[in-house]
């Protein structure tokens, strides 16, 4: 087992007991969009989490009615089985690249480090946004995911309304309070994917993304602005 899949499996084992937790709540998104954040804000306002699943996992996921008191956080264009509330977590796509970006660049355990990992974080953000090798362009990964919110009914979120105000996320699933002390501890514990340091440079690439005319960056700010005008 290699070291990506080493650490994927330790995500979904840690806390899931190999996926035997059924969640009534599952947040998806494109990586980098702010599941750590998510989950933190669940977890303080009492939910329980059941796991991270990928396509890898998806064969394990399976969903129980509104109520339950577990959710799990996922990065999956498949078909979801059960009911339950499914969210799709979409975030500026300038911040998704960037951050994708530097980790895979941190990283040496990614499977895409070779591709990236020489590259300055200029041309690593270019690149995810082009798409390279078996990764595609990055306005494409937007339209999967937005085809599979419409497909599943999943409600929208937009991860800057969330780093806002936490209590925004609770409100649009229709759920009580959050203990915001609970949400410090959460985002402080241990992730096996999360950030810990970030690029100095990483605040004036994002808004020159903004800003950029380049087709590929705008092929996916189009997509991800027609999520914005239908949440």
């Amino acid at each position: 087992m290699g070291l990506m899949s080493a650490r994927r499996h330790a995500q979904l084992f840690f806390e899931s007991r190999a996926g035997s937790r059924k969640p009534s709540i599952l947040a998806n998104s494109i990586p980098k969009s702010g599941t750590h954040l998510v989950k933190a804000v669940l977890q303080g306002a009492g939910y329980r989490y059941a796991g991270h699943y990928g396509d890898t996992e998806h064969r394990r996921l399976r969903m129980v009615p509104d109520g339950g008191p577990f959710f799990a956080t996922a990065h999956t264009t498949l078909p979801v089985t059960g009911p339950g509330r499914r969210l799709l977590i979409y975030r500026d796509p300038a911040e998704v690249a960037v951050s994708m970006a530097a980790y895979i660049r941190t990283r040496r355990d990614h499977p895409r480090h070779i591709a990236l990992g020489t590259m300055a974080l200029g041309q690593a953000v270019e690149a995810i946004f082009a798409g390279i090798e078996d990764l595609e362009p990055l306005a494409q990964r937007y339209q999967a995911m937005w085809a599979w919110a419409l497909a599943s009914q999943a409600l929208a979120i937009n991860f800057a309304e969330v780093r806002q105000d936490p209590a925004k996320l609770l409100e649009r699933i229709g759920t009580g309070g959050y203990d915001p002390a609970s949400v410090a501890r959460n985002i402080g514990r241990w992730n096996p994917t999360k950030r810990t340091k970030k690029d100095p440079a990483e605040k004036d690439l994002v808004a020159a993304l903004r800003a950029s005319s380049s087709q590929p960056i705008r092929e996916t700010f189009d997509v991800y602005q027609e999520i914005q005008s239908s949440a």
